[in-house]
């Protein structure tokens, strides 16, 4: 999956980032100046590929500055102010507000 920005009349056309052959992106959120994103985690299996879990990411908007911001085997959603994360086999959970990751 190929990110842009470009402004609103068409010019300035900037690809941002690329991400991983086989790594689908599932959800994305801007927020103060970064692209949030979650992007799945394949693993090649004999039968294909399986999509693992994910992971939570993100890169300022000027195409600067790409993190990963969780392991690759949690299940995540964006909210309004932040990330929902559970991971394990228990079901541990936590929530990261976006002004926190900063």
């Amino acid at each position: 999956m190929l990110f842009f920005s470009i402004d609103i009349d068409g010019a300035n056309k900037k690809e941002i980032f690329v991400e991983e052959l086989n790594c689908p992106i599932r959800d994305i959120k801007y927020r103060d100046g970064w692209i949030y994103y979650i992007a799945d985690v394949s693993v090649k299996r004999e039968y294909g590929i399986n999509y693992a879990g994910g992971s939570v990411n993100r890169v300022r908007a000027d195409g600067t500055g790409k993190q990963q911001l969780s392991g690759e085997r949690g299940s995540y959603y964006f909210t309004e102010d932040g990330v929902y994360c559970k991971w394990g086999y228990n079901g541990e959970s936590r929530f990261w507000r976006f002004d926190e990751l900063d």
